[in-house]
């Protein structure tokens, strides 16, 4: 039986990075964002916390990014962030109002 953790973490408004969330030990990941403003959001990542990078797509031809219109979207992380313990996102353009974030991370 698999079991599920979420985590919520915030970008403020006028900010661009969210806070980091721990994703250490998730077999997969999932990320909900209800966002203010339409934006291009990039997943950071890293080994210790507060150092973080933007991680490439598999293939390393660019950055992994992801497009989210104002309102909900959701996305399946796959294996772009689970070998990583921290991980944040960064949007832009920063969010004009708060923006909430939900990581589903199955166990």
């Amino acid at each position: 039986m698999s079991r599920f953790e979420v985590l919520h973490v915030n970008i403020a408004s006028g900010a661009s990075l969210s806070g980091e969330f721990k994703v250490q030990g998730a077999k997969t990941v999932g990320i909900f964002a209800a966002v203010p403003t339409s934006c291009q959001a990039f997943l950071q990542v890293g080994y210790a916390s507060g150092n973080l990078t933007r991680v490439n797509v598999t293939n390393g031809s660019s950055n992994w990014a992801w497009n989210i219109g104002s309102g909900d979207g959701a996305v399946d992380l796959k294996d772009s962030g689970v070998a990583f313990p921290f991980c944040r996102l960064e949007t832009v353009p920063a969010q004009t109002d708060t923006a909430s974030i939900a990581v589903v991370m199955k166990l």
